[in-house]
């Protein structure tokens, strides 16, 4: 009488020796790169999402037992890894993987006045993935498209109140997010010019979180003394409008990085309301 487990023993040596029969006969798998997708993204880092598809052209089934990756961006060397999620193939079929990478932008730039200059990067990622035990190299390049700073304007400038001696006025500032993510600014400190003179200087500490595509207003009252600023605040309440340069710096808490600032500039005009 046979025993089971001598069996079974059997059973698998004429498996693995059938398997090593048909190696020179199975053509080796292939991988696509298929997308790159932002999966999460705030200023100053983010998850990029790698899409691929593996196929297999052979008329057994097939396992992704494992993978690597290796991320570089303007050529420096950003994230390194491995993807341990075992994916079936079907015979002559195909299967999708996606490789998760966590970038930090500022391991890449020096500054946060640097990250902003830029408005793209080139990347590169390239690995494997081991398909029935044969290494299948990949690679694939890209740009990727970074995160905007806040912007910061000047909406209007309301004359509320106009006497002999001086008037006061309502400036109100704009801070626009562009991005597809809310932005939290920590601080604001600035310096409005117009006319000819510095018309407010100040600062605030706590911004409310401004949300994706959003913009938040900020009301600055300010009082003119007409014996101290002269004729130049005259000429600015005749017009209708009011050339205008806002400057200062902007705070944000970076994760790991304490806090930093960003020097900002912006010229234009602004409409005088009474």
């Amino acid at each position: 009488m046979i025993r089971k487990p001598f069996i079974w023993i059997l059973l698998a040596a004429v498996s693995f020796a059938g398997c090593k029969m048909m190696a020179p006969f199975l053509a080796a798998p292939t991988v696509s790169f298929q997308q790159m997708r932002i999966q999460d993204m705030s200023l100053f880092d983010a998850t990029l999402l790698f899409a691929f598809t593996v196929h297999n052209p052979n008329p057994v089934g097939a396992t992704i037992r494992k993978g690597d990756y290796h991320l570089t961006i303007e050529d420096a060397s950003m994230a390194k890894g491995t993807v341990d999620k075992p994916i079936r193939v079907a015979a002559g079929g195909s299967a999708p993987i996606e490789v998760p990478v966590h970038v930090n932008f500022m391991d890449l730039f020096n500054s946060i006045n640097a990250l902003a200059l830029r408005d793209e990067v080139a990347y590169g990622l390239s690995g494997t993935f081991d398909v029935m035990g044969v290494s299948i190299p990949y690679n694939t390049q890209g740009k990727l498209a970074l995160p905007e700073f806040p912007e910061i304007s000047v909406t209007s400038l309301t004359v509320s109140e106009l006497g002999l001696s001086g008037a006061r006025i309502n400036v109100v500032l704009s801070v626009a997010n562009p991005n597809e993510f809310a932005v939290a600014v920590d601080g604001l400190r600035y310096a409005l010019e117009t006319g000819g003179m510095t018309l407010v200087d100040g600062s605030t500490q706590s911004l409310p979180r401004i949300e994706k595509n959003d913009r938040l207003a900020l009301s600055v009252p300010v009082e003119l003394d007409f014996l101290s600023v002269g004729r130049q605040a005259m000429r600015l309440l005749e017009g209708n409008t009011a050339p205008y340069l806002i400057s200062g710096e902007m705070y944000f808490n970076v994760p790991g990085g304490g806090r930093k600032t960003l020097p900002f500039s912006k010229d234009g005009h602004v409409s005088l309301r009474r």
